[in-house]
């Protein structure tokens, strides 16, 4: 019986048309976006034609509203772009290819009013806007004509996107545009500039050298980045290293992305000479991706001894988890056995007892996990509730006077600078500790549960926001 009325799609087919289509009714009382969905599918079963009508009426709707969007209201005008989306590449799309691009436009020309009446920016909403603009690209090479066309009206959509919904809409359009396109595009991009190449980076230049306002004005740093953006739709990493100016090439994050366009265009030797223009007071290892471009590059140019001996150094200065994995498992059988022994002492030495136990719970090593807690317990911060709460639930199965350690000291540190906000997470974590102490025979070098808590009833007793 339970499986005939679980919401299947057979199941409700079982119900038959009559009485699908009066629930619906029901259901659709009162529910606005229910009755619009199913106008809509009803439209789509009369043709393309009907369909891209219904579509064009809900759009010219949204237009000329003016009240302010809040709260699940965004959600639900998100849920209804995205019904009008789904309508026109489903049923509008592969029967009139011209006109379902002309309603994509037309939505892409909603962002700007609806976004102005917006609280707030919305994810929800630009998530719709970037599968409209997916859309776009794909019927570009059936509804615009030539390549040239096409860059022209992309063009034109990108200078007068003030919502910023297109912002990365040329890497999506570039396997439409082709060389061709690329080409008008990148023509269009320096005429709007108003700058050749030299001039444009003699302008970027200006401004300053820590990579902070890379350009005089904002159009020709938007220039700059939509210029990068055409020369990887070629896949010219000289291009893109050309348009960065030398001041700019020996910073971290610049120097970073002209390495990795290189080691992918096949140039190893050059991508690691971009990396060695940054000096090492910029300290470059903190940017993301640096480290890892390091030893790609490294391998890649038949260096993995070096490769080596930088995920050791990783792990080493920064206890990184990933980068000891990977040197591991370049090592041979039985050596990597040895290794990590080594590495996991090293964690276990080192000066913050916190981030040795996170990682090594992370690891997972929960015999040396609970022996760092025994034996540097003093150390231990019972604020530091987000790494001794974790660590404390993974021991207290296997090694429950480790766990307790970590639950006192929280409850401690709560009570000691009696912090009321978190005296609920204190009663649970005593609680804890006295449902770990009927698997302790033994709690030396600890108190006894009973006494820890007699002792605690005497130094707070009267903390009565704990007790009750």
């Amino acid at each position: 019986m339970a499986a005939r009325t679980t919401l299947t799609a057979a199941n409700l087919e079982a119900l038959g048309a009559a009485r699908l289509a009066a629930l619906l009714m029901e259901i659709s009382l009162g529910n606005a976006a229910t009755k619009r969905r199913l106008r809509l599918e009803l439209a789509g079963a009369l043709g393309p034609a009907e369909a891209a009508r219904a579509v064009q009426k809900r759009l010219s709707s949204l237009a000329g509203g003016s009240a302010r969007i809040r709260g699940p209201r965004v959600r639900a005008l998100a849920a209804d772009l995205a019904t009008q989306r789904r309508a026109i590449h489903e049923k509008v799309g592969p029967f009139d290819p011209t006109t379902a691009a002309d309603l994509l436009w037309r939505i892409m020309a909603l962002a700007e009013p609806l976004f102005g009446r917006l609280d707030d920016t919305s994810d929800l909403l630009r998530d719709v806007f970037t599968e409209v603009t997916s859309d776009l690209a794909a019927l570009a090479t059936r509804t615009e004509g030539s390549p040239e066309a096409l860059a022209e009206r992309l063009w034109d959509a990108i200078e007068t996107d003030a919502a910023r919904v297109l912002d990365r809409a040329i890497p999506v359009f570039a396997p439409a545009l082709g060389p061709a396109g690329l080409d008008r595009l990148e023509t269009l991009v320096r005429e709007w500039a108003g700058a050749e190449d030299a001039g444009l980076r003699k302008g970027i230049v200006a401004g300053g050298r820590r990579g902070v306002g890379l350009a005089r004005n904002w159009r020709q740093r938007e220039a700059l980045r939509h210029l990068g953006e055409i020369a990887d739709a070629r896949g010219d990493a000289e291009a893109y290293r050309a348009l960065q100016p030398p001041e700019l090439r020996a910073t971290p994050a610049v120097a970073l992305q002209i390495a990795h366009r290189l080691l992918v265009a096949g140039r190893a030797h050059e991508a690691w000479d971009a990396m060695q223009a940054v000096p090492a007071n910029a300290a470059p290892y903190f940017v993301a991706g640096w480290n890892d471009l390091r030893i790609a590059i490294l391998t890649a140019l038949g260096r993995p001894d070096e490769a080596q001996a930088l995920r050791q150094e990783i792990f080493l200065r920064d206890l990184d988890a990933g980068h000891l994995r990977a040197y591991l498992g370049h090592l041979a059988d039985f050596d990597d056995l040895v290794a990590e022994d080594r590495a996991l002492d090293h964690v276990t030495a080192t000066r913050d007892p916190h981030r040795a136990l996170e990682f090594l719970i992370a690891w997972p090593a929960l015999e040396r996990a609970a022996a760092l807690v025994m034996k540097r317990r003093a150390e231990l911060d019972g604020d530091r509730y987000e790494v001794l709460t974790p660590a404390a639930g993974t021991l207290a199965g296997r090694h429950p006077l480790a766990a307790t350690v970590l639950y006192r000291a929280m409850t401690d540190f709560t009570l000691r600078e009696a912090r009321a906000r978190r005296y609920r997470h204190a009663v649970r974590h005593l609680l804890e500790c006295r449902a770990l102490a009927a698997d302790l025979n033994d709690f030396a070098p600890l108190e006894p549960h009973a006494a820890y808590e007699a002792r605690l009833r005497s130094e707070h007793g009267r903390k009565a926001g704990f007790w009750t």
